[in-house]
């Protein structure tokens, strides 16, 4: 009984080492952090985007507002409206420290008939990043009529 010491080959030895290293899973876990960072970049930018849409928005029903307080007033009174850059809150009432700045600009006589008033209501919304030059703005206008009774 001659028995041969057991041999081990290198691709047995391979095989019993499988795993992990070191280095790998440090590759993962940048790999990681890159989508991560890439996520977290995506997520600040539609975060923004939603303010400035939720902004434009109020910004069109302040103005629409105005317009049908208009609408709502007696005609020779219409001129009382005009304001130039009055700070107002989401909610379209004066405030010294509201975010939105509303303008009236009344036009009488509007294409030279008496019985025509031309109103347009601006609405500058807040500026989401100081960087930005100039405020954004929203405007809606309208031509009032006098009715005459019969």
């Amino acid at each position: 009984m001659n028995r041969e010491p057991a041999r081990i080959s290198v691709l047995e030895v391979g095989a019993a080492r499988r795993g992990v290293t070191y280095v790998e899973i440090l590759v993962a876990l940048l790999v990681l952090a890159v989508v991560m960072v890439g996520g977290y970049r995506i997520i600040v930018a539609m975060a923004r985007l939603r303010q400035s849409v939720h902004n434009h928005y109020s910004a069109v029903v302040i103005a629409n507002n105005r317009i049908e307080r208009a609408k709502n007033m007696s005609f020779s009174d219409l001129n009382l409206l005009a304001e130039d850059k009055v700070p107002i809150t989401a909610a379209g009432v004066p405030d010294a420290n509201g975010p939105f700045t509303r303008t009236t600009v009344v036009e009488p006589n509007y294409g030279g008939n008496p019985r025509i008033t031309r109103i347009e209501v601006t609405v500058e919304v807040p500026r989401l990043l100081r960087r930005d030059g100039r405020r954004p703005s929203e405007s809606v206008s309208t031509l009032l009529t006098e009715y005459l009774e019969p």
